[in-house]
């Protein structure tokens, strides 16, 4: 329901920076409104950027954050520059200077943008808390809140940070469709069943992969592929090996990031093709941004440069690696392994904090 309104307000926000654009008015509108702009996409992903500051901390959090305003700016630049173009054509004149109704313009779209951005993410927010309290019993429900009431008044009894469910079972890992998914399945015509077969999880989407990628897929990934083609995972963790329980988010491991997804199928890439987006492997300069042996890491998560993937370096199945490549020379002092998937799968939980 809210990705229809998600995608109106998106559509409203690039629709006001073609007209900015056609209507000639100064380009001081595009870094006027690329803070606003990064706000509405901070907001339009807020559990994943709260996760990214538990997680990553406020350092590296922040280093995000300024990445995507310059990808906001570059964005809001074009569609200025595009309605400029279609404004030439029309012969509407522009004007090089800030003027009185830039202002008074910016003063009405700006709070009204961050307002909007607002809204949505506060409906959303309480759709997934009813949604929460829905789906347990009445009984649950006053037990939790009575225990919560008597840990206020008990001072000396320890309140968790987290709490944990037990191991999940391959059929409980994921719980929505991958959100490119959702967002095709909510466009698609009554009639026409094509996006929603694209979630669906078939024998032949995996061999078409395989054979990409020129691998085999572990049993347990396989199965997981097979109900369903990729997806979200929701709040899962695994605990740190070292430890027996856990309580706090510093004893726990979120290997499928800020955006809590499994990749589908079709957008499985080893990691050497993921970093060769922005890095050019025949230069020199960046060398050090290629770790040894990412031509035979398929990654299957990424959140930024902490990336969940399976290692085939190896003679036998692949093993799951989990690690930040921020320093890809150094990335093996810190590097999360588990033997096979199969072992990965299984220490996987449920937290709620």
């Amino acid at each position: 329901m809210y990705i229809k309104f998600r995608l109106i307000f998106g559509l409203l926000l690039v629709v006001a920076m073609l007209l900015v654009g056609a209507m000639g008015r100064s380009l001081w509108w595009v870094p006027v409104c690329t803070p606003v702009f990064t706000a509405c996409f901070l907001l339009g992903r807020w559990r994943a950027w709260q996760v990214s500051v538990r997680d990553q901390g406020f350092a590296r959090t922040l280093q995000a954050i300024l990445i995507t305003a310059v990808t906001q700016c570059v964005l809001i630049g074009v569609l200025y520059l595009l309605g400029r173009g279609f404004g030439s054509v029309l012969q509407i004149s522009a004007q090089d200077h800030w003027q009185t109704k830039d202002s008074l313009a910016c003063a009405l779209f700006n709070p009204l943008a961050i307002i909007g951005a607002l809204a949505l993410q506060r409906l959303e927010s309480a759709a997934t808390q009813s949604s929460k309290l829905n789906s347990r019993g009445l009984t649950e429900t006053l037990a939790s809140l009575t225990t919560a009431l008597d840990a206020e008044h008990d001072e000396s009894k320890a309140r968790p940070e987290l709490t944990l469910s037990a191991p999940l079972a391959l059929s409980e890992i994921l719980i929505a469709k991958h959100y490119l998914h959702d967002r095709q399945s909510d466009l698609a015509s009554a009639d026409d069943a094509s996006f929603v077969r694209a979630a669906e999880g078939s024998e032949s989407k995996i061999a078409a992969a395989e054979q990409r990628l020129g691998v085999a897929f572990p049993l347990g990934l396989r199965t997981l592929y097979l109900l369903q083609n990729g997806g979200h995972v929701g709040s899962v963790c695994i605990i740190k090996p070292e430890l027996q329980n856990a309580t706090t988010f510093e004893e726990v491991i979120c290997p499928f990031g800020g955006y809590e997804d499994l990749l589908p199928t079709e957008q499985l890439k080893m990691l050497f093709e993921l970093i060769c987006d922005y890095a050019d492997p025949d230069m020199p300069e960046y060398a050090d941004q290629f770790p040894e042996g990412c031509k035979r890491m398929l990654v299957l998560a990424r959140w930024y440069q902490c990336t969940l993937f399976l290692d085939y370096n190896q003679t036998d199945a692949p093993r799951v690696g989990y690690v930040d490549f921020e320093h890809a020379d150094g990335w093996r002092e810190h590097v999360h392994w588990w033997s096979s998937f199969e072992t990965f799968a299984a220490l996987l939980r449920r937290y709620e904090a």
